[in-house]
């Protein structure tokens, strides 16, 4: 919920420190979670940031 509404509400300082608090695998899961309740702009933004969460296990993401 935490990633949810900072995503959709979140302003500058608040995207940051989320960034900074939960480690990016937490974060690419919980975006996983949340993406189909996201407004379709904010969602495409951060799947170009975040990578196709759909993806395999075997297949590397990361978070650069």
């Amino acid at each position: 919920m935490y990633v949810q509404q900072t995503l959709v509400k979140g302003r500058t300082s608040d995207i940051k420190r989320l960034i900074h608090t939960v480690k990016p695998s937490d974060f690419a899961e919980s975006f996983g979670r949340v993406k189909n309740f996201l407004p379709e702009e904010v969602r495409r933004f951060w799947e170009d940031w975040v990578g196709d969460t759909d993806q395999h296990p075997e297949k590397n993401t990361t978070l650069s």
